[in-house]
């Protein structure tokens, strides 16, 4: 886990991450969690909701699909 940290991708100043939304209502707003992608190129589903400069992004990751998708707002998980 350490390493992880150390190679962690830094969000500038003021830019945060609010959430991270998994199915079944699993929400975590602080700590660590983990996103899983698999050797066989799926993921877990997931979204990530960024906030900052009075803008809300949310990065959705689906499990079949090879890119992100990022909108605005705040996207629930079940669209």
């Amino acid at each position: 886990m350490a390493e992880a940290e150390e190679k962690a991708y830094r969000f500038p100043g003021g830019v945060i991450i609010s959430n991270i939304s998994f199915p079944d209502d699993e929400i975590f707003s602080g700590g660590v969690t983990s996103i899983y992608f698999y050797n066989k190129g799926y993921s877990d589903k997931t979204v990530i909701h960024i906030e900052g400069d009075g803008r809300q992004l949310s990065v959705i990751i689906e499990p079949f699909l090879a890119n992100v998708q990022i909108e605005d707002g705040h996207i629930n998980i079940d669209g």
